[in-house]
């Protein structure tokens, strides 16, 4: 007797599948002003034609495999994609050219990643990855290098001398920038990337806005706490977007993850000895470790630039490699909206969490991954 076939999505997985969808649509549709009609949206089976458009119909088809196998950002991206084809059928019904400068025109409009700019059709669930996965790519020779010292640096950072990590978490800093100014210097264009890091929570931590705010202030990247849409938790979830050049993005993700992970460790260390518990004392002790970490870096961070002494062009150059990523940002999201905290604090927990964070310090050296890394909503 055969074993029963593996069954498929139940029904109302995949309605709140092109519910979601429907939702994408209906916010690009505002962001963009476009008053044209929606197009219907429907699931299809194919293994190897990621998404399509029926002009006669308006109709756009995106593979069942694609939600079961990428991140829902994946899915928005080839979903923009088929939406371009229906922008310029709207407007030149008669267009001989599917993928001619018209259509890149709107992909540019829309902020199509690159990758999905071109036809997917026929390509491989493997092939898509490499495609849109840009930490499968190989590193040049002058990154690499500078990826390796980096690693030394921050090993140094595990030594018990609190002196000796203090210095070379200094040096890591100051070579972060070194590398940066010599590939302007060489005029090599910044190419700038971003990253999604799923909490797995459905809101985000009431300090996340300080983490976002060291990414920022500290780390050369952009930083935007986000909900993104969970296709198999069929939820939306905390998320943070990390943007900025390919390297300054991967260390902003290790910090990220490492003050998520030392916020908890701390506060936990820091109940058992005071006896302090309940969730507003949590937050404000994490709170309190966040800015006196971020007073820590501001200090650092003068020493960085006194021993850089930039020349006016040079400091020019990174000003206007600041701008450009600020409008790779603002293209992502035009209609970002700032918001502030108003949790209240306990003054107990936040003074004993910024006096830790005035002594913390990151440990763990960065690692290259065994295999290909785990993308969000795989």
């Amino acid at each position: 007797m055969s074993p029963p076939a593996k069954s498929g999505p139940a029904k109302s997985r995949l309605v709140q599948w092109v519910a979601s969808l429907h939702r994408e649509v209906a916010e690009i549709y505002s962001e963009q002003h476009f008053r044209g009609r929606r197009p219907s949206i429907r699931l299809g089976h194919a293994k190897s034609q990621w998404g399509s458009f029926d002009p006669l119909n308006l109709e756009i088809t995106i593979s069942q495999t694609l939600i079961e196998e990428c991140p829902w950002w994946v899915v928005v991206e080839i979903l923009k994609h088929e939406l371009a084809h229906l922008f310029v059928h709207t407007a030149f019904p008669d267009e001989p050219t599917p993928h001619g400068k018209r259509f890149q025109d709107v992909c540019e409009s829309l902020n199509v990643a690159t990758w999905a700019r071109t036809a997917t059709v026929g390509k491989t669930l493997e092939e898509m990855r490499l495609l849109f996965d840009w930490r499968t790519t190989e590193l040049d020779e002058r990154t690499e290098k500078y990826r390796e010292r980096l690693k030394k640096l921050l090993a140094l950072a595990n030594s018990g001398n609190e002196n000796e990590a203090l210095v070379a978490m200094r040096r890591a800093r100051e070579l972060q920038d070194r590398h940066r100014l010599e590939g302007l210097d060489m005029g090599h264009p910044t190419r700038f990337v971003n990253l999604e890091l799923n909490s797995g929570k459905q809101r985000h931590a009431p300090y996340q806005g300080r983490i976002t705010s060291i990414l920022i202030n500290h780390y050369h990247v952009e930083a935007v706490y986000i909900s993104r849409f969970n296709a198999e938790k069929l939820r939306n979830e905390a998320t943070v977007d990390i943007m900025g050049s390919r390297e300054d993005v991967l260390l902003a993700e290790y910090v990220h993850d490492f003050l998520h992970q030392s916020a908890e460790s701390l506060w936990q260390a820091h109940r058992k000895q005071s006896g302090a518990k309940g969730l507003r004392a949590r937050n404000s002790f994490i709170r309190g470790l966040l800015v006196g970490f971020h007073k820590k870096l501001d200090d650092q961070s003068k020493a960085a630039l006194d021993a850089l002494e930039l020349a006016p062009e040079q400091n020019a150059l990174m000003v206007a490699e600041e701008r450009e990523r600020e409008e790779f940002k603002n293209k992502r999201y035009p209609r970002l909206v700032q918001r502030s905290s108003s949790a209240r604090v306990d003054r107990g927990a936040f003074s004993h969490g910024k006096s830790a964070g005035g002594r913390l310090t990151i440990r763990k050296p960065i690692t290259k991954p065994q295999s290909r890394p785990k993308l969000l909503g795989q």
